[in-house]
């Protein structure tokens, strides 16, 4: 028989690009299947949505400055 392996996550748009506390971001890509968790610079986002395995949103938490980098765990492992 023969098996799929998930694909790890890839972010390919971040929008808006720019954005303050309390605005929501929507990030676009491919294999989001199953979001187990979200991260800024290495810290949870402790809600998110992932309403398609193409979709993920949340809002930023208060405290967050500066340029931050995305992370995005889902099945199949985590986006780079």
């Amino acid at each position: 028989g023969y098996f799929a392996v998930a694909s790890a996550p890839e972010i390919l748009n971040v929008n808006p690009s720019s954005a303050v506390w309390g605005d929501s971001i929507t990030v676009s890509g491919n294999n989001f299947v199953n979001v187990t968790s979200v991260s800024l610079n290495d810290e949870q986002i402790s809600s998110f949505t992932n309403p398609n395995n193409n979709q993920v949103s949340f809002v930023i938490p208060d405290d967050t400055n500066g340029l931050q980098d995305i992370k995005i765990c889902a099945t199949g492992g985590c986006s780079q």
